[in-house]
């Protein structure tokens, strides 16, 4: 685009063009910096919480998660999740998208409102504790600590799960609930 060309490709001989430059030498560089921290930024095949475990209260398709940047003044790059339908059974779905946050607190919101004990949560907890206790005497060389999981708070476990819980800890919960999940007009639901 700016006059040079390599021929072959990773051949490492460039050559002079005879066709007018369509942009400036500094113009190609200054883009291919941009790009260069924006593949370092990304990265690649991102695996998101929340993906494939809702679904459109509007369409039926599922949510999945996308990462979006914005560039700060001060050069640095701000980064944000959102969730929206995939609009794979209705191309014009119109559910907005709902960014990771405001979802994760209408999460927690949920586990205080439902049952948890008739949901395989509780037994979660105390497959656990019991692999706890096993790694502190295995790794401490102490004997077994006195609590069950009678003395844990279910809900509490289920929110530190939502809000510290690797990805597939998060997946692993939300099947737990036995309902289906929908997201619609960026509320969190159970059907």
């Amino acid at each position: 685009y700016y006059g040079s060309f390599e021929y072959p490709k990773l051949s490492g001989h460039w050559y002079q063009g005879s066709h007018t430059p369509l942009i400036s030498k500094d113009l190609f560089d200054n883009a291919q910096k941009q790009l260069q921290i924006q593949r370092k930024v990304r990265g690649k095949n991102k695996e998101f919480a929340f993906t494939r475990m809702f679904e459109c209260g509007i369409c039926g398709s599922r949510v999945c998660g996308q990462d979006k940047y914005k560039n700060l003044k001060d050069g640095s790059v701000a980064k944000y999740i959102y969730y929206g339908c995939t609009r794979a059974r209705d191309i014009n779905c119109k559910e907005a998208y709902i960014e990771e946050r405001a979802l994760l607190e209408q999460l927690l919101g949920l586990m205080d409102k439902i049952d948890l004990d008739k949901s395989g949560i509780k037994k979660k907890l105390e497959d656990e504790i019991e692999r706890h206790k096993k790694f502190h005497s295995g790794i401490m060389g102490k004997p077994n600590e006195e609590y069950s999981a009678k003395d844990a708070d279910i809900r509490n476990y289920a929110k530190y799960l939502l809000v510290e819980g690797s990805v597939f800890e998060k997946r692993d919960l939300l099947l737990c609930l036995k309902s289906k999940v929908q997201l619609k007009d960026k509320q969190v639901y159970l059907s």
